[in-house]
C-alpha cells in the first residue's frame, strides 16, 4: 500500500480466504494511510536531530540536503523533511542506485587493477575505542580514538617498562552498541623488553602504535624500544704547514768515505724534517721516515749521486705536515623490535567445538526431516495416484473384492493423512506406503505382464525363426559347420516354439484378473538360452587353408616364359642400337669403352 499510495491516491486492498473462506476487499486513500502511519512517521525525526548533534552542525548552516533510497517517493516523509530542515530536500541523485555505485567506485579506487580517478573520501568510525593499561599499580584508561573519528588512523603510545605488561582495548560508553553487547575489545600484550632486567629500576623506553584499519578493526601494528648509546667517531683535523730546512751541498773533492758519511747525515735530517712535530705521535708515521733513511742510506753506501736527492728536496721549498686526528663521543638511537601479541574476543576452543557439534546436529534433523516430508508426499501421490488408475487401467484386472478393499484402505489412507497423520515419523509413512503397495502392486503387475508379454513373445519368435533359416540354409559360408551342429540348433528351436505355445496356451485359458503363468521376463529368459546353446555352434570360424611349402619348384612352362621374355627384351634392345639390359640371374654385362684416335 506504501508503494501504491506514493504515486496514487486511491488504491485497493484485497485479502483472500481472511476469515471462514471469505474474501477481503476495500479501498484505502493516502489521506486514511498516512493517518495509520503517524506514530511510524513521527519516529523519522528523532535520527534526523540525533546526526545534527553528533555532527556539531546546524540546520542552518547546512548548504543543502540530499535525500536517497526508495522511501524518497513517500510524499508523507518528504513533507516531514521539509519541515524539519525548512527548505526542499534535493532529489539530484538517483535514489535506488547511488549507493551501490558509490561502493563500486570505493572498489575501484582500492583496488590495484583498475585506474580511477582519485577522489578523497573521509569515513567517519561510528564508536569510540579506549585502551586501559597499569600505571604505578592502578588502572589507567585513554580514549584512543574518539567517536566519529576519521578512520584509517594510527596513533603512537610511549612507555617506559622494564617487565611485560597488557593493553585492554574497548568501546567508549558512548558508542551505538547493541544491547547487552560486551564492550571488551580484546587484550594485547607487550614485552618483555631487551637487556633490562625486571628486577631493576631502570626502565626502558617502549613505543607502541596502534591502527584502526578502514574496515574498523583495531590492532597493534608493532613494538620497539628506543635505546641511546655512545660511541666514538674519530675526527681529522686541518693539516699545518712546515718550512723544509735547507741541506749542506758536501764538498766534491772529499773522499768515499766522507761522501757516505754525508749522504747519512742528508738522509737523516731529510726525515726529521718529513716527519714535523708530529712524528712522536704517530708510530706509522715515524716508522715510514725511519725506512727513508734507511734508503738513502743504502744508496749512498752504493755510490748515488747523494747531491742531487738534496738539491731536490731543497728545491721543493715547504711540505704539510701529517693530519691530526682527534677521538669525539657522539649519541646515536637504536630501535629493537619489542614481541607482542593479540588475544581479542572471542569463543574458546571448547565452545567452538560445541557449536559445530550442534550444527551438525541441526544439518541431521533438517535432513531428516526433508526425507520424512519426502515420504509423506510419497504416500499421499499413490494414493491419488493408484485411485485413478483403478477407476481406468486396472479395472478390467481386478475383481471387485479386491476394487472394493482396495478403495476403502485407499479412503482410510487418505483420512488418516490429513488428520492423524499430519506430522509422523519417517517410518511410519514408510510402513503405510508399503501397505497400500502390496495391495496395488499385484493388479498394477498384471496390467503391465498384459501389455509386455505380446512383444516378448514376438521377439522369441523371431529369434528361433532367425536361427532355425541359418541352420538349414545352403550358404556357403556355413558349410564348414558340421551337420551335427546344425541338427542340435533346430532341434533346440524346436523345444522352445513348443514350450511358447504351451505357455501362451495356459495363458489364454486364463482370466484378466488371474495372476500370469507366462511373464515377460520368463519368455526374454527363454530367448537368452537359446541364443547361448545356438549361436556358438553357428558361429565356429572355418578352417586355414592349407599352407604351400616353402622352396617347391615352380612349373617348367613359367620359367621358360620368363627366359623368352627377357631374351626379346634382349633382341629389342639390340635392334634399336641400344646396350641391352643385363639379364636377371646372368650378373653385370661387361662395359666396352673406345679408345682415343692417336692424332
Amino acid at each position: 500500500m506504501k508503494k501504491l499510495l506514493s504515486s496514487i491516491p486511491e488504491a485497493p486492498m484485497n485479502v483472500e480466504c481472511m476469515m471462514n473462506d471469505l474474501d477481503f476487499r476495500s479501498m484505502m486513500s493516502r489521506e486514511k494511510f498516512e493517518e495509520l502511519a503517524q506514530p511510524v512517521l513521527e519516529r523519522a525525526k528523532a535520527p534526523l536531530a540525533k546526526a545534527l548533534a553528533e555532527a556539531g552542525v546546524s540546520v542552518e548552516s547546512l548548504a543543502s540536503v540530499e535525500v536517497v533510497g526508495g522511501s524518497s517517493r513517500v510524499p508523507a516523509l518528504m513533507r516531514i523533511l521539509r519541515d524539519f530542515f525548512g527548505r526542499e530536500p534535493s532529489r539530484t541523485l538517483n535514489a535506488t542506485e547511488c549507493v551501490s555505485r558509490g561502493c563500486a567506485l570505493n572498489c575501484a579506487m582500492l583496488s590495484p587493477i583498475f585506474r580511477v580517478r582519485d577522489f578523497e573520501v573521509i569515513d567517519a568510525f561510528p564508536f569510540g575505542i579506549q585502551f586501559t593499561w597499569e600505571k604505578d599499580g592502578e588502572p589507567t584508561t585513554t580514549v584512543l580514538f574518539e567517536r566519529n573519528g576519521p578512520i584509517p588512523s594510527a596513533k603512537m603510545l610511549t612507555f617506559f617498562r622494564n617487565q611485560q605488561f597488557t593493553l585492554t582495548a574497548a568501546y567508549t560508553e558512548d558508542s551505538p552498541l547493541p544491547e547487552g553487547f560486551d564492550r571488551t575489545i580484546g587484550t594485547f600484550t607487550i614485552g618483555p623488553p631487551a637487556h633490562v632486567p625486571s628486577d631493576s629500576e631502570a626502565k626502558a623506553k617502549l613505543k607502541v602504535k596502534v591502527r584502526l584499519n578502514l574496515h574498523g578493526v583495531i590492532s597493534v601494528e608493532n613494538a620497539q624500544q628506543i635505546e641511546e648509546e655512545e660511541y666514538e667517531e674519530t675526527v681529522r683535523k686541518a693539516p699545518a704547514v712546515v718550512d723544509a730546512e735547507p741541506m749542506d751541498e758536501p764538498m766534491a773533492e772529499a773522499g768515499a768515505d766522507e761522501k757516505m758519511n754525508d749522504a747519512a747525515a742528508a738522509g737523516e735530517s731529510g726525515a726529521a724534517s718529513a716527519a714535523g712535530p708530529s712524528a712522536a705521535e704517530q708510530n706509522g708515521q715515524a716508522d715510514a721516515g725511519s725506512a727513508d733513511a734507511a734508503g738513502a742510506a743504502a744508496a749512498a753506501a752504493e755510490g748515488d749521486a747523494g747531491p742531487m736527492e738534496a738539491d731536490a728536496a731543497a728545491a721543493a721549498g715547504p711540505k704539510p705536515a701529517a693530519e691530526e686526528v682527534e677521538v669525539v663521543k657522539k649519541k646515536r638511537t637504536k630501535k629493537l623490535a619489542v614481541p607482542h601479541s593479540a588475544q581479542t574476543a572471542g569463543l574458546s576452543q571448547a565452545a567452538v567445538q560445541a557449536l559445530i557439534e550442534r550444527e551438525a546436529e541441526y544439518a541431521l534433523q533438517d535432513r531428516r526431516q526433508e526425507e520424512t516430508n519426502e515420504k509423506k508426499n510419497a504416500l499421499e501421490a499413490y494414493v491419488y495416484s493408484l485411485r485413478d488408475k483403478l477407476a481406468v487401467q486396472l479395472r478390467p484386472f481386478a475383481t471387485e473384492s479386491e476394487v472394493a478393499s482396495l478403495t476403502e484402505l485407499l479412503d482410510h489412507m487418505e483420512n488418516w493423512l490429513y488428520d492423524e497423520g499430519e506430522d509422523e515419523k519417517k517410518s511410519v509413512y514408510v510402513a503405510k506406503l508399503d501397505q497400500l503397495r502390496a495391495a496395488g502392486e499385484p493388479i498394477a503387475r498384471r496390467h503391465l505382464e498384459a501389455a509386455a508379454r505380446p512383444t516378448a513373445a514376438a521377439h522369441l519368435a523371431a529369434t528361433i525363426d532367425r536361427l532355425k533359416a541359418a541352420a538349414t540354409s545352403s550358404d556357403a559360408k556355413l558349410a564348414h559347420i558340421p551337420q551335427a551342429d546344425k541338427d542340435q540348433v533346430v532341434t533346440e528351436c524346436d523345444k522352445a516354439a513348443k514350450w511358447l505355445a504351451e505357455k501362451q496356451a495356459a495363458q489364454a485359458s486364463l482370466r484378466q484378473t488371474d495372476s500370469p503363468v507366462l511373464t515377460a521376463e520368463d519368455i526374454r529368459k527363454r530367448e537368452g538360452t537359446v541364443l547361448r546353446f545356438c549361436e556358438p555352434l553357428l558361429s565356429k570360424p572355418p578352417p586355414p587353408p592349407k599352407e604351400e611349402k616353402k622352396g617347391e619348384a615352380k612349373p617348367e612352362e613359367n620359367v621358360e616364359a620368363m627366359d623368352t621374355d627377357a631374351g626379346g627384351a634382349a633382341a629389342e634392345a639390340m635392334d634399336a642400337g641400344e646396350e641391352a639390359p643385363p639379364s636377371a640371374g646372368k650378373g653385370p654385362q661387361p662395359t666396352s669403352v673406345e679408345e682415343p684416335m692417336e692424332a
